[in-house]
């Protein structure tokens, strides 16, 4: 089926019958959590639900469009997405998109997602016209190219967490913040293409209680931007890299531009305290003790 301007629709599975109703939109997104496709005009709709679906080979699966309106003055709207198989089939297909264009700051719960065989990023969030509050729960990310989860100029109150959710096969950093806050918390990340986590400029990522293999590097906290902060806590975690590759890795390459890098390592069998700054990266670390 090919859905395109054709308004609100309820789509919905609520059987135990295994079968997802399948959507298709090869020429742009298959769904839109609102009634406004177009980025210039923000919904009407709040507060929306999807469950138990399917969307094939379309250059995007889910968006939130022109953006969700507060369900009431001062209350953001609270998306609810459940249970729903996004399957890439060719070029410039992405999971899913959401900006927040209407500046509403609205929150985003994905829960049991299955995304597999997208050519571009599988979440994509963007903070510059808003700051969207996005949860990654209970949820299969496979082969994608790019990242997994990719987070941009996105800043308090805005922030995306990904919770007990595992990323297989990225042909770019499994996620990637770059001036954005973003939680990788109880998952597992595998066969990243370079970084399984990675914080760059003003990105302030938090990575607890990770299992990260088959990856290049762990975790990755770089400040390339003249003043930029990337803050990066990394705690009991187990990584695993290949050949000699770095559990963490912190760098600032043009330290003189008052770029640097804080970060906060812990683990159960570290028991001494370091901090140091480095010519070369500009970097602060500390191990603290339980």
């Amino acid at each position: 089926m090919l859905f395109r301007s054709c308004g609100l629709i309820r789509v919905s599975q609520t059987s135990a019958n295994g079968l997802y109703p399948t959507l298709t939109n090869p020429l742009g997104t298959a769904i839109v959590l609102t009634d406004s496709a177009d980025p210039a005009t923000a919904g009407t709709t709040a507060n929306p639900t999807l469950s138990h679906v399917k969307i094939v080979g379309s250059q995007v699966g889910i968006s939130d469009g022109g953006g969700l309106p507060a369900a009431a003055p001062g209350a953001p709207s609270v998306a609810t997405v459940n249970d729903v198989q996004i399957v890439g089939t060719g070029a410039n297909q992405r999971g899913v998109e959401i900006r927040d264009r209407a500046g509403n700051n609205a929150t985003f719960n994905f829960s049991e997602m299955n995304l597999r065989n997208l050519t571009e990023d599988g979440f994509f969030v963007d903070g510059t016209l808003g700051s969207p509050r996005v949860n990654i729960n209970d949820s299969q990310i496979v082969n994608t190219a790019g990242s997994a989860v990719y987070a941009s100029n996105l800043f308090a109150p805005g922030r995306v967490r990904v919770f007990n959710t595992q990323i297989d096969t990225t042909t770019g950093p499994a996620v990637h913040a770059f001036n954005a806050n973003l939680t990788v918390d109880s998952s597992a990340i595998r066969k990243a293409g370079s970084v399984g986590v990675y914080a760059e400029d003003n990105s302030i990522v938090q990575v607890v209680d990770t299992k990260i293999q088959d990856v290049d590097i762990g975790v990755q906290g770089t400040a390339s931007a003249a003043g930029s902060l990337a803050q990066i806590t990394v705690n009991d975690n187990f990584i695993v890299t290949r050949g000699t590759g770095n559990g963490v890795a912190i760098s600032a390459p043009n330290p003189e531009s008052g770029a640097r890098v804080n970060a906060y390592i812990r683990s159960e069998e570290h028991t001494s305290e370091l901090q140091s700054q480095f010519r070369i990266s500009y970097a602060v670390f500390c191990l603290k003790k339980k």
